[in-house]
């Protein structure tokens, strides 16, 4: 009989394509104006994180750079960048890192837009049994990447529309077992971004990364993610050979640790990761160079 593990839960429900994600509703203060507003992932073009005041209210507010202050239920105080594209209220949330935490144990982060790998071991949930989980390690982490029950049917309603949708979720932990600081969490999803994007041929996203201290919810990273949708590429590898995936990680990744290679698996992978890599457009990626 075939062994069926616990699907990691998303933190954030699974939706269907191009619904947005909703982070946050509530009171918030952006300059001297107050009111009730919400924040939230968009899910077609670019997945940016999103905010508005309640439609309706007459605001005015300057726009520009500004910072959008607020109280999330979990994380406590949140003081984010954001850039305002309306003076009635609504704009685009920069790279914030919500939550006060020194170090963390683990990351549930939210994948967008990747496929089925196969073979994959078996999960379970309240909605059944299937066969999703794919794991891998490399560069010092290593992660647990479950797809969602309805998979199937979720990409094959993503591949007719342009839409984004969450296929997966993920646990990612230091292989040695260790904790880590918020810093080394965004290193390593950015550095899993690269490598699973190079794979496909396309940009996929870690989005909405909650990190986690002796089982608490401590610390979330809202950032804008490059990502694809899923027409119009094709993959070098094949889905269904995930231990020839799991070798490649392992060595892209411990390649894109080491410092003096680095750079090298960079310009030797493809142009978009090269722009990607200068400073200031990757958002949320950083390498570190000798």
């Amino acid at each position: 009989m075939t062994t069926q593990e616990q699907a990691t839960a998303p933190i954030y429900p699974f939706s269907a394509p191009g619904v947005e994600v909703l982070i946050f509703t509530g009171e918030m203060v952006i300059g001297d104006v107050r009111g009730t507003g919400r924040v939230w992932m968009q899910m077609t073009g670019d997945v940016d994180i999103r905010w508005e005041l309640e439609p309706g209210a007459h605001h005015r507010v300057r726009l520009g750079e500004a910072r959008l202050v607020f109280t999330h239920p979990k994380l406590g105080a949140v003081d984010a960048p954001v850039r305002v594209t309306s003076s009635t209220g609504c704009g685009i949330v920069l790279a914030t890192a919500a939550g006060r935490a020194s170090s963390l144990d683990e990351i549930v982060a939210h994948w967008v837009n990747v496929p089925s790998i196969y073979p994959a071991e078996g999960l379970e949930s309240a909605f059944g049994t299937w066969a999703g989980r794919w794991t891998g390690s490399g560069g010092g982490w290593s992660i647990v990447l479950d797809g969602r029950h309805d998979h199937r049917a979720v990409t094959e309603e993503a591949k007719a529309t342009p839409f984004h949708v969450v296929t997966h979720a993920s646990v990612l932990r230091r292989t040695n077992g260790q904790s880590f600081s918020p810093e080394e969490a965004r290193d390593g999803l950015y550095s899993w971004q690269v490598a699973l994007s190079f794979a496909l041929g396309r940009w996929v996203a870690p989005a909405l990364a909650v990190g986690f201290s002796d089982g608490s919810r401590v610390w979330e990273l809202w950032s804008p993610w490059r990502c694809d949708n899923f027409r119009g590429s094709v993959a070098w590898w094949d889905f269904h050979k995930g231990d020839d995936l799991r070798a490649f990680v392992r060595l892209f990744l411990d390649a894109w640790a080491d410092r003096d290679r680095c750079d090298r698996v960079a310009l030797l992978t493809f142009p978009w990761v090269v722009i990607m890599l200068l400073p200031g457009l990757a958002g949320v990626g950083r390498v570190r160079r000798g």
